[in-house]
């Protein structure tokens, strides 16, 4: 495969992890509707602990940097947090 090929399976991928994230915010806004039916705020710490444990020991198995994943992972995180402030007409607190 010459680089152009690999360049473009790599553009393939990109896509994919864009498409992924709007599935995962999409996900966050059905959340959020359970969340203020429940009377819970919108930070799970528990679930957050959890979500991070979970990717860090993924990468680690993958044999990728567990710290860049945790970090990548930490904004995927606030940037669905800050989507379901923005729902409940709140100001975020992160």
């Amino acid at each position: 495969m010459g680089i152009d090929e690999l360049r473009e399976e790599v553009s393939e991928i990109d896509r994919q992890v864009v498409e992924l994230l709007y599935r995962r915010m999409d996900l966050a806004v059905q959340i959020n509707r359970a969340k203020v039916s429940a009377g819970k705020p919108v930070r799970d710490e528990e679930r957050v602990n959890e979500v991070l444990e979970d990717v860090t020991d993924l990468a680690t198995e993958l044999g990728l940097d567990s710290r860049a994943v945790k970090e990548i992972f930490e904004m995927v995180i606030e940037l669905c947090e800050e989507k379901q402030y923005e729902l409940r007409g709140e100001r975020s607190v992160l």
